[in-house]
């Protein structure tokens, strides 16, 4: 184990996860053969030297926040019988509603559902210390270190997500920064004359309160390797990338069953990797390095034509240096003790019920309609887009590990209640899935089987 020492401070695109209920997720990856619990405890012990935020938790002092290896626990697997394919989907709705000790960390979970035909390895994680393709680079460095635990390269320490490591230009075309800076001067500044803080305890009342009120459920579509290569044939016959045509196919599938979506319901968003746009690509390392483009669609019901409308903006869009880059200028130049609370205690206090520990508090705080936190946070959930499509691509692993073999992978990203569809899906193996992530509790949630089937007919995928 390396020395405890101080990695870095949290950048502001962290903090605004660590506190939130909602911020988690999860990378399974189907393996066939038997797994070793001891070598996999082993390999997550080596995985934590090359990836420090494996070993790290948040400190705090003083309106600072940084990462720590200080006394953060070593991480255990658990181990379950496999019941059958779909038994991982209740395991990850269960470890949802357990909130990680943001005071101890560490900030993953390993969970291993073995039978004797396979196995399901699941990574549960905050998304504060990564992304989705960290937790699929993670699952395959376990895999690696599993076979041969000498078999992975030292990391250099990464450049961390931030402006200042920015490729040379990458403000131009980005909101007027003087504009933006007077904006964040007189927001700051209004936060600053009636702050609040909140704290451990206020976290935990507020994940009770939030996954009394939800449950997180999953449905998800696994092809085979013929009918992946069938659908990136049809793709490419249709001149579209198969992220544009999943997209098309669940808002033309939601349209049939809940309408077309109106106002900023329209908008999907799409998360962009960014480890290759720093001045240093990041590479293979964990961490939280995803940006995000917003674009307006309307579903017509015509499939193909609306795929290939949405290939086109997402290819003008993705040029556009204010789409890629320009919300971390934003992020980064507001008061970070405004964003530790913006998207947890702000938006979630009020579901905290009578009779819980914090309640008078969290109640006297969500009430407060002349709190900046307050007030940006309505904001926020007015303006939230309709759709959220994380696609990790096809992602170049071996599928074979010594006596171990990667069927294939599924990634299940965050969602929340102002999501009315949240899709993710990933490539290994030569196979695709796809994943439509939602909450029980929610007005949409049963829409979302009647939704899958249809986006899969459009997709010309079994359902």
């Amino acid at each position: 184990m390396a020395e405890a020492h101080v990695v870095r401070d949290l950048l502001g695109n962290e903090r605004k996860f660590l506190r939130s209920p909602a911020a988690n997720v999860c990378v399974v990856a189907r393996i066939r053969g038997h797994v070793d619990v001891a070598r996999l405890q082993a390999a997550i012990g080596s995985a934590r030297e090359r990836h420090q935020l494996l070993g790290s938790r948040v400190a705090f002092y003083e309106g600072r926040a940084w990462f720590t290896t200080d006394d953060v626990p070593e991480a255990t697997v658990r181990l379950l019988e496999r019941r059958d394919a779909e038994h991982w989907k209740e395991v990850l709705a269960e470890e949802s509603r357990i909130p990680f000790d943001i005071e101890r960390g560490p900030y993953f979970r390993v969970i291993l559902l073995q039978s004797a035909e396979a196995c399901d390895l699941m990574i549960f994680c905050q998304h504060v210390v990564c992304d989705g393709k960290a937790l699929a680079i993670l699952a395959r460095d376990l895999l690696v270190l599993m076979t041969d635990p000498q078999g992975l390269e030292y990391l250099p320490e990464p450049l961390p997500l931030h402006p200042d490591n920015f490729p040379e230009g990458a403000s131009e075309g980005c909101l007027m920064k003087k504009v933006r800076d007077v904006a964040m001067r007189k927001i700051n500044a209004q936060w600053r004359k009636r702050p609040y803080f909140g704290d451990a305890e206020d976290y935990r009342s507020i994940h009770r309160a939030y996954w009394d009120r939800y449950a997180y459920r999953i449905l998800t579509l696994e092809p085979t390797a013929e009918e992946t290569k069938g659908l990136v044939e049809r793709c490419r016959d249709h001149g579209v990338t198969v992220n544009s045509a999943i997209c098309a196919a669940f808002r033309n599938a939601y349209k049939e069953v809940g309408g077309v979506m109106r106002g900023r319901k329209q908008t999907i968003a799409v998360p962009i990797d960014m480890r290759a746009r720093l001045r240093q690509d990041a590479g293979d390392v964990f961490g939280l390095y995803v940006g995000s483009m917003m674009i307006r669609f309307r579903a017509t019901g015509e499939f193909w034509k609306d795929a290939k409308r949405f290939h086109t903006e997402a290819e003008k869009r993705i040029k556009s240096r204010k789409d890629v880059f320009g919300m971390f200028y934003a992020i980064e130049s507001m008061d970070h003790t405004l964003l530790d609370v913006l998207v947890s205690d702000a938006a979630l206090a009020s579901m905290v019920a009578a009779g819980d520990p914090r309640y008078e508090k969290l109640r006297a705080f969500a009430t407060d309609g002349k709190s900046q936190a307050i007030k940006m946070s309505r904001r926020f959930a007015s303006a939230m887009p309709g759709t959220v499509v994380t696609n990790l691509s096809r992602l170049p692993f071996p599928s074979v590990y010594g006596d171990l073999e990667l069927q294939s992978m599924l990634f299940a990203g965050g969602t929340g209640p102002d999501f009315p569809l949240a899709i993710s899906s990933v490539a290994v193996s030569g196979r695709m899935t796809i994943a439509l992530n939602y909450l029980d509790g929610t007005e949409t949630a049963d829409l979302m089987p009647q939704t899958l089937r249809g986006a899969a007919d459009l997709l010309g995928l079994p359902a």
